[in-house]
C-alpha cells in the first residue's frame, strides 16, 4: 500500500467539493506519484458533511429530544466521554439532552467508556461489579477521576451541564436508583441497539439511541436519517455538524470518480471514511457510527478471507525441512491460486480477518491523513 495526502487549503462551505477533490488530487499526482486505474481516494466524512451543509444547532436536538421523550426526567446510559462529541466545552449533544428535561441523569460506564477512555488511570476492566456510585462516593474511593490522556475529568465536566451524574457498569441497577423506567436514552455508539433491547427485556419504557435524534429535521436543520447525532462533532460555540447522509453521499462518491476520470482517462474507486485507528494509550478511535458510510462499487466485498501462509508454509517445512526457498514459494503461491476459489468454510483459511476491503481501507486512509491541524482531509491510495 502507498499512499499520498494531497492538500488543497481549507474547504468552505458552498464550495464543489466533487471539483475540489478531483483538484487536490490531480495537482498532488504531478509530484510524480501519478494517477492510475484501481487507485483509492478517500475523503474524510468533514469535509462530505459540510458539503451537505448537515449541521444543527443546540436548541434543535433539544426540540428532537422533545419530540421523543416527555421533559420531566431523562436517563442517558452510557455515553463516551468526550468535550468534543457529547459534553462539556459548549454546543455538545449532552446540553441539548440537558436542557429538553427538567432532570437529567447520565450514567458513567465503569471503568470505561466503550472507546477506552478510562475514568481514572490505571483502572482495572475486570473489576466493575453493579455498585452505582455518586461522583462524591466515587472520588472518596478513588480519588479524582482523570483521563489518560487528557487528564479531564470528565464526570465533573458532564456535571457541570446541569445533569446528575452516576458511574455504574451495569445500566440496569443505575436505572433502579431513581425509580424511573421510562425516557432513556441507549447513548452508546456500536451496541446502541443491544443496549435498547437489553434495557427494554427488563422493562424500561420509551427508549430510544443518539440515532434517533435528529434523524428528521428541526425547520431548516440538517438531519440525518440513519444515524442521527452518532459522530456529531462541536461546530462553533452553540452549532454541531452532523454525520454525512448516506443517500447523497454516495451520488458524491460515483460524482468524484467520473470527474477524474474525465479529467484523467483513469478510473479510481472513492470512498468517505469517519474514525478508524487504534491509539497506543488503549483509546478506541472508533466515535463515527460508520467507517466506511460511502463507496463506489468497486469497493464492495471482502478482503480478509484467503490461505493462512504461514500455518500452511510451517505445515511443509515439518514435511521437507530442508526444502529450497524458491520451492517454498512456488508451492505457497499455487496454494494462493487455489483458495481463490475455495469456499469460506475451508480450514486453510482459519484465523484470517472478516473485515471487509472498505474497513481495511478506513483504517489506513483515517491513520494516513491525521486530523486536529494536519489539514489533509484526502487521501490517495495505491493498494498494489
Amino acid at each position: 500500500m502507498r499512499a499520498v495526502r494531497p492538500k488543497q487549503g481549507l474547504y468552505l462551505i458552498g464550495q464543489d467539493l466533487v471539483k475540489y477533490v478531483a483538484d487536490a488530487v490531480i495537482e498532488a499526482a504531478k509530484d510524480g506519484f501519478g494517477i492510475e486505474n484501481g487507485d483509492i481516494i478517500g475523503i474524510t466524512e468533514a469535509l462530505v458533511a459540510m458539503s451537505q451543509n448537515n449541521f444543527c444547532t443546540v436548541d434543535d436536538i433539544t426540540k428532537s429530544v422533545r419530540e421523543k421523550l416527555n421533559n420531566q426526567h431523562i436517563i442517558v446510559v452510557h455515553p463516551i466521554t468526550s468535550r468534543n462529541r457529547f459534553g462539556g466545552s459548549g454546543g455538545n449533544i449532552g446540553e441539548g439532552i440537558v436542557a429538553a428535561a427538567k432532570k437529567t441523569t447520565i450514567i458513567l460506564n465503569s471503568p470505561s467508556d466503550e472507546q477506552g477512555n478510562l475514568l481514572r488511570p490505571n483502572a482495572n476492566p475486570y473489576i466493575q461489579g453493579n455498585k452505582v456510585y455518586t461522583l462524591d462516593e466515587y472520588e472518596k474511593i478513588h480519588g479524582p477521576a482523570s483521563h489518560q490522556f487528557t487528564g479531564q475529568n470528565y464526570p465533573r465536566l458532564y456535571e457541570k451541564m446541569g445533569a446528575e451524574v452516576l458511574i455504574c457498569a451495569d445500566p440496569l441497577s443505575a436505572l433502579k436508583v431513581n425509580g424511573n423506567d421510562k425516557n432513556i436514552i441507549a447513548a452508546n455508539i456500536h451496541n446502541r441497539d443491544h443496549l435498547k433491547v437489553h434495557l427494554e427485556m427488563h422493562g424500561a419504557k420509551n427508549v430510544i439511541t443518539l440515532a434517533d435524534i435528529m434523524s428528521e429535521p428541526i425547520n431548516v436543520s440538517g438531519y440525518n436519517k440513519d444515524w442521527g447525532v452518532l459522530g456529531a462533532n462541536k461546530w462553533g460555540n452553540n452549532q454541531l455538524k452532523l454525520f454525512p447522509r448516506k443517500d447523497e453521499a454516495m451520488q458524491f462518491a460515483l460524482d468524484v470518480q467520473k470527474e477524474i476520470e474525465k479529467r484523467t482517462g483513469a478510473k479510481v474507486e472513492v470512498f468517505g471514511f469517519g474514525d478508524g485507528t487504534q491509539a497506543p494509550n488503549g483509546i478506541s478511535e472508533y466515535a463515527d457510527p460508520s467507517l466506511e458510510f460511502c463507496y463506489t462499487p468497486g469497493l464492495a466485498g471482502e478482503s480478509g478471507f484467503g490461505l493462512k501462509v504461514k500455518d500452511f508454509a510451517a505445515s511443509i517445512m515439518e514435511k521437507n525441512p530442508n526444502i529450497a526457498p524458491k520451492e517454498l514459494n512456488e508451492q505457497v503461491n499455487t496454494e494462493i491460486e487455489k483458495m481463490k476459489n475455495a469456499g469460506k468454510s475451508d480450514t486453510r483459511a482459519l484465523g484470517t480477518t472478516p473485515r471487509s476491503r472498505l474497513q481495511i481501507l478506513g483504517t489506513r486512509a483515517d491513520t494516513t491523513t491525521g486530523s486536529s491541524d494536519k489539514m489533509t482531509p484526502i487521501v490517495h491510495m495505491r493498494d498494489k
